[in-house]
């Protein structure tokens, strides 16, 4: 088989290398059963759509930054934190031009990171009067895996 012609679904995350930072931040506000600081990451690409691998080449970007929008919102079936970062968005838009689909949720992209999963009602409220984290959020370099639908940290590997 061509090389070039190995398709499979992707999954192109950035991870968030002040994790605890925000981990601290979201204790400190009453959120509770957050996510990992280690786990913490921003979605750039979740392909179910086949995309070839071998010139699907993540970001030469090696770190970047951004901030945070907003109080934290409800995202599928987490607590989310928005984020608005130039340089996610165009990969994202680039992965989009080599063929890959955006699958999660709704189908609409918006970059975020996940701090809690399954909030509760009390959650929601208090995400509502909360003091939004004030620090950048920091960025390590694109990694990419096969996509493997279902995932949430503490399993093996990317995916939802």
């Amino acid at each position: 088989m061509n090389s070039d012609s190995l398709k499979q679904p992707v999954y192109v995350s950035r991870k968030v290398l002040n994790g605890k930072e925000l981990w601290n931040w979201a204790s400190s506000v009453g959120f509770g059963d957050l996510i990992g600081p280690e786990d913490m990451h921003v979605t750039v690409t979740f392909s179910k759509t086949p995309v070839p691998i071998n010139s699907f080449a993540p970001s030469a970007i090696e770190t970047t930054s951004g901030t945070l929008v907003g109080q934290p919102i409800k995202i599928h079936a987490a607590l989310g934190l928005r984020i608005d970062c130039p340089d996610v968005q165009e990969s994202h838009q680039k992965h989009l031009g080599m063929g890959a689909t955006f699958d999660y949720g709704d189908g609409i992209f918006r970059p975020h990171i996940s701090i809690k999963y399954d909030p509760t009602e009390e959650d929601l409220e208090r995400a509502l009067k909360v003091q939004p984290f004030q620090g950048a959020i920091n960025l390590s370099r694109e990694e990419m895996e096969p996509l493997i639908l279902g995932w949430r940290p503490g399993t093996q590997s990317s995916g939802e």
